[in-house]
């Protein structure tokens, strides 16, 4: 027999940025799935 690994006890979801900046890899592979896609990129207007 086998054994299982343990599931966490806990999972933590960051939607907002809190804890962690993704938001640069966010627009990375927006771009990059949105120009295969054929269409333009999105614009930044920082």
């Amino acid at each position: 027999m086998t054994s299982q690994p343990a599931l966490p006890a806990a999972v933590l979801f960051d939607m907002d940025g809190t804890l962690v900046d993704t938001e640069p890899y966010w627009m990375r592979a927006e771009t990059e799935l949105v120009e295969a896609w054929g269409a333009p990129g999105p614009t930044t207007t920082r």
